[in-house]
């Protein structure tokens, strides 16, 4: 707007017409010329006023011009805002109202007790979702109420004592609670329920072997829990065991040792029951003749084969007996046995023999025991001597006339416990 170009017409038809009172000729007196100059100040003073006036009412129009612009400017964004603002509100509540219709339609699934199918709805909710915190708290829920039907149902099946059945509900359980802490807990619960019962009903019938054997037969489960306590189980009935074999053997080794080889034959390494055997057979009857005799006088046989039969016709392969009238014969046993046993016989072939036979036993040479007289029909005469505190055991034999052969001998002559 400085520009002289753009400058108004009137201002410039204004600046080339010369006022002519300025035109003063040059003999006129001073004052005259001072008025005059005074008088052109005036015209331009006048003239620049007159300019401004123009200027500033062309200003004016340009900041009216310029705050309309911004004004519309300002309308448009707001406009614009307010229309997204609009849009995304009506988007999300489209959102969360599909969100709910999962969240109600897992809902109606669970009351149907659909639990598998509720969580399947449940995790189709985005984590974006504004009430997200409250499906987590639901999903929980629901699972727990899941795993909880299949326990209930296990439990149910305890108290009737389908334990197999009830072993298999949890075996079978939805993949996510494979392994879960309940699940196991529950089974071991279970298995130690269907041992108990079994053992007691064997316990009853004191089948201490038949509780062994079970108890055995059901080690190695999965479940370290199970097989201590098949353990304990075993380790008890295994003592009550010992306990009363340890007495049979006293009285029938034979049954004990019976008794031993089945318990050994299902625990094989243990070291108890094999020393326990081991001491059963002890009380196997030592066979006289396989223990070195200590001191002998006169001809006295001890025989371990061949056959030779009483008078009532009962065959013995081991027996003792003297060719001569008399004899003896002396055993160190160091009181190792309870006692001495056999049958003081005639031989059959000798029933009509007029020779008189007696024997007599000395423990450590004192007499503690004498047969009857051995002669012609004499039956069979089974004895039996306390040996337990002998350290020598001297068998004697006393005839009054020689005889040729096996007259009268002592059948099957054994040292027991």
């Amino acid at each position: 707007m400085g520009n002289k170009e753009s400058e108004p017409k009137e201002v410039k038809e204004i600046k080339e017409v010369k006022p002519k009172e300025i035109k003063v000729k040059e003999e006129k007196p001073k004052d005259v010329k001072t008025k005059e100059v005074k008088v052109k100040e005036e015209s331009i003073q006048n003239l620049a006023s007159e300019f401004g006036e123009v200027k500033t009412q062309k200003k004016g129009k340009f900041v009216y011009v310029l705050a309309f612009l911004l004004i519309l400017s300002v309308v448009g964004v707001c406009a614009y805002f307010a229309y997204q603002s609009d849009a995304k509100k009506k988007e999300e509540e489209a959102y969360t109202s599909r969100m709910e219709e999962i969240y109600n339609s897992a809902s109606t699934l669970l009351e149907k007790g659909e639990y598998k199918n509720a969580l399947e709805e449940l995790k189709k909710i985005e984590s974006s979702y504004k009430d997200y915190e409250k499906v987590e708290l639901k999903i929980t829920e629901v699972t727990q109420q899941y795993l909880d039907s299949y326990l209930e149902k296990a439990e149910k099946l305890l108290e009737e004592k389908e334990y197999d059945e009830a072993i298999k509900v949890l075996q079978n359980v939805d993949e996510m609670f494979k392994g879960a802490d309940l699940v196991k807990e529950k089974i071991v619960e279970i298995e130690l329920a269907q041992i108990k019962e079994k053992i007691d009903s064997l316990v009853i019938e004191e089948d201490y072997i038949g509780v062994i054997e079970y108890a055995n037969s059901k080690l190695g489960s999965e479940y370290t829990q199970v097989d201590e306590e098949l353990n304990v189980y075993i380790d008890l009935y295994k003592q009550k065991l010992i306990e009363a074999i340890s007495e049979l053997i006293k009285v029938n080794y034979e049954d004990a040792i019976v008794v031993l080889n089945k318990v050994i034959a299902i625990i094989p390494e243990d070291t108890k029951l094999l020393e326990l055997l081991a001491e059963a057979e002890t009380y196997r009857p030592t066979p006289l003749g396989d223990i070195a005799y200590y001191e002998k006088t006169g001809d006295v046989i001890v025989k371990m084969a061949g056959t030779v039969k009483d008078t009532m016709e009962s065959h013995y392969t081991d027996y003792l007996y003297t060719t001569d009238e008399n004899g003896a014969i002396s055993y160190k046993i160091d009181k190792k046995y309870n006692k001495f046993t056999g049958v003081v016989c005639l031989n059959f072939t000798k029933n009509t023999t007029t020779t008189n036979t007696i024997f007599r036993f000395y423990g450590d040479d004192t007499l503690i025991y004498e047969s009857p007289n051995i002669t012609a029909a004499a039956s069979p005469i089974p004895f039996e001597i306390d040996v337990s505190n002998v350290t020598f055991l001297k068998i004697e034999i006393v005839r009054d006339a020689y005889a040729t052969g096996i007259n009268a001998f002592i059948g099957t002559p054994v040292l027991q416990k």
